[in-house]
Order: C-alpha cells, then structure tokens, then sequence
C-alpha cells in the first residue's frame, strides 16, 4: 500500500505543474488527455467534479488520493 501511495503521489506532482500543491481544472485536463486521450472535455470537467470533494476548484493530494482509492473499489 504504502508503494502505491508514492506513485498516487508522484502522478499528483507530476501533473500539478506550478508546484503549488492543488491540480487546478487546466492541469486535470492535461492529465486526463494524456492517460483518457477519448475523453470528451464534459466527461472530464465530471471527474474533476467528481475529486474535488469540497468544490472549491481545485484539488488536493488527499482529494486525489481519495478519489483513486475510490474508483479501485469500483474494479
């Protein structure tokens, strides 16, 4: 677990590209592109909905964590 948990974290980093540890929507569309290139930009401002728990346009490790350990319970 504590494996995944680092690359969950490297993936976040990777993609939050000013560094100022929050994915703004910008930065969850290039992330999207990259790993869901089939994506219709609606389908992928629900799943930035989806992460961002407490709705205030960004999202955070935890709520990225979070969402990911989610969705692997969907599998």
């Amino acid at each position: 677990m504590l494996a995944k948990n680092y690359d969950i974290k490297a993936v976040y980093e990777a993609y939050d590209r000013n560094h100022d540890e929050l994915i703004s929507p910008k930065e969850f569309t290039k992330l999207f592109n990259k790993i869901e290139p089939e994506l219709a930009p609606i389908e992928i401002d629900s799943c930035f909905r989806y992460f961002d728990e407490n709705s205030d346009g960004s999202i955070t490790f935890d709520e990225f964590r979070m969402g990911i350990d989610n969705i692997k319970h969907f599998e």
